[in-house]
């Protein structure tokens, strides 16, 4: 999936990345500095964040099916753990939601972990794999990073 000769699955990864762990950041400072509306940030940051990572995971599969070898392996670990983070924060903010602050902060802390080791099993996929990465670009080539066989 293309939006502007690159694959959208990593243009929209980038708001969930900042947003889930910038509402952990809310919600420890609120509770630290007594701060209610810190409080309120972070769950709109995990709100907006859980739609980012719902178009993260959605984004991605087509990317996932093209995938073969070794390759297709560590992409199913990443979609394993992108399902696992739908789960997490899914819950945390339910938690939220049902009052259950304390709860959900540990489910987001969690989520927010899992979050760095699913970008890191990403990247493994563009930097060891060349997942979305045509094999034959150099660096300062203006289509380096456009999808393999695209025009």
């Amino acid at each position: 999936m293309r939006l502007f000769g690159h694959p959208l699955h990593t243009q929209v990864n980038h708001f969930h990345l900042a947003l889930l762990p910038s509402g952990v950041v809310f919600e420890v400072l609120a509770r630290w500095l007594s701060v209610p509306d810190l409080s309120s940030a972070a769950l709109y940051a995990w709100a907006l964040g859980y739609v980012g990572l719902v178009a993260s995971v959605v984004t991605g599969l087509p990317d996932l099916l093209r995938l073969a070898g070794s390759a297709a392996r560590t992409g199913l670990l990443h979609a394993a753990l992108g399902s696992a983070l739908l789960l997490l924060f899914g819950l945390a903010l339910w938690a939220r939601l049902q009052g259950a602050g304390d709860l959900a902060l540990v489910l987001a802390l969690v989520g927010t972990g899992v979050t760095l080791f699913t970008s890191w099993v990403g990247g493994q996929l563009v930097y060891v794999h060349g997942a979305g990465v045509r094999p034959t670009a150099s660096v300062g080539d203006p289509g380096a990073y456009t999808r393999r066989g695209a025009p």
